[in-house]
């Protein structure tokens, strides 16, 4: 039964990486039909080519749903076909959505909340996910915050409450840290967030 499931697993990997891999032959085209490049196991974090930061570029449908597949796949998630609208945004707006997102849910900020950098946000409402305007999903750290995102739509579509707000995080890192251990990675190495904040995160405290 494990053997299946890991197999499963790996064939749904390698999916993902020839899909990744077919997206960047393909031709760049303008930006209001531009696809996104394929993310590669060992890239530069810098992005930046004669001194000047490269544009972004959103996810394809096609990245999206392998994402949910990959995500039903490896975790109590029901699947769906209707992916989310993603939009590349400056980080004052990803700070302000989910700053409207916490003031609606919680009230105030927790402590962790506060003194953390929001890297990307998942529009409830708006059934939108906020990526930050030089996204390109060219690294497994790039596309794991896709992955963390992801979890939250799916929560959003099958309507699952929490205790708490912390709560709804728990499925999501676990899926984010799934994902980068795919490529020997994790997410205190890529976003300094360690086990004990984790779990400070994750947590209801009341």
């Amino acid at each position: 039964m494990h053997t299946l499931a890991l197999a499963g697993t790996i064939i749904i990997a390698a999916t993902l990486t020839t899909l990744y891999a077919a997206e960047l032959t393909q031709p760049t085209l303008p930006p209001a039909v531009s696809q996104t490049p394929a993310p590669a196991a060992e890239v530069n974090d810098s992005f930046r080519v004669a001194g000047r930061q490269q544009a972004g570029h959103a996810p394809s449908p096609a990245r999206l749903t392998s994402i949910v597949t990959w995500l039903t796949t490896n975790f109590d998630l029901a699947p769906s076909d209707a992916l989310p609208e993603v939009k590349l945004a400056p980080a004052w707006l990803i700070t302000a959505r989910r700053n409207r997102d916490v003031l609606a849910t919680q009230g105030q900020p927790s402590a962790t909340d506060s003194g953390r950098e929001t890297v990307a946000v998942y529009d409830t409402t708006e059934r939108t996910i906020y990526l930050p305007e030089d996204w390109r999903g060219e690294s497994p750290a790039e596309i794991s915050i896709l992955v963390h995102e992801m979890v939250h739509h799916l929560q959003t579509l099958a309507g699952t409450r929490f205790e708490c707000p912390q709560a709804r995080e728990q499925l999501a890192y676990a899926a984010q840290q799934r994902w980068l251990e795919l490529f020997g990675r994790n997410l205190e190495e890529d976003f300094q967030l360690d086990p004990f904040t984790l779990l400070v995160t994750t947590r209801c405290m009341f």
